[in-house]
């Protein structure tokens, strides 16, 4: 008997809302994917907490034994951010939804400096290029629980046979002040299927 868990090969997770905001591109992108019932998919929700956040994402990828790990972040970015590398680094700007503002801290004191993505970001660059969706190399993923996330991800799959790596999504026109730094739901949701894509055929 084959069991639900055998079956999933892609586990995308998302962010709550923060820093003020009501909504998260992350969240409202993965609940449109989840609402659309695509196969061998699924998605967990974090909390925008530092400890909180990957502790939640290890489990579901227990539960699930996923090969392909996607996590999603938002940033005022031009287009989707394909992030290169974690940073061994906490240094919060603002204090995360539990109040904690951790700073000029080691994320792991044992760990390297930098644990690199190990998706295949040129060939869903290239994929994203094709169907005209803005999207970039990103070489930072910040220093705050996006990054955090990131680099617990990266060192807990190290000599595991999953794809892993974090994504950095645009906000949506309506949080946005400025245009150009916003992307339509539809065109992100678009951009998650045609990644989702390569990366299944890959399997």
């Amino acid at each position: 008997m084959v069991t639900e868990a055998a079956k999933t090969v892609i586990l995308l997770s998302c962010f709550e809302p923060f820093g003020g905001d009501a909504i998260n591109s992350s969240l409202e992108v993965c609940r449109h994917l989840e609402q659309e019932g695509i196969s061998d998919l699924k998605i967990c929700l974090l909390p925008v907490v530092w400890k909180s956040a990957p502790e939640a994402l290890l489990k579901e990828i227990e539960r699930w034994k996923p090969r392909i790990v996607l996590a999603f972040g938002q940033a005022k970015r031009q287009g989707i951010a394909l992030e290169t590398q974690a940073e061994n680094l906490d240094d919060f700007r603002i204090p995360d939804n539990a109040g904690q503002q951790i700073q000029a801290q080691k994320i792991i004191d044992s760990a390297p400096k930098y644990l690199p993505s190990t998706l295949p970001l040129e060939e869903l660059l290239e994929c994203l290029s094709k169907d005209g969706i803005p999207a970039a190399l990103s070489h930072s993923a910040g220093t705050f629980v996006c990054n955090h996330l990131f680099f617990h991800l990266q060192n807990a799959l190290l000599e595991k046979e999953i794809l892993s790596g974090f994504i950095h999504l645009p906000i949506l026109p309506t949080q946005a002040k400025d245009e150009d730094f916003s992307m339509p739901l539809e065109v992100q949701v678009k951009a998650l299927k045609s990644m989702i894509e390569v990366l299944a055929s890959g399997l």
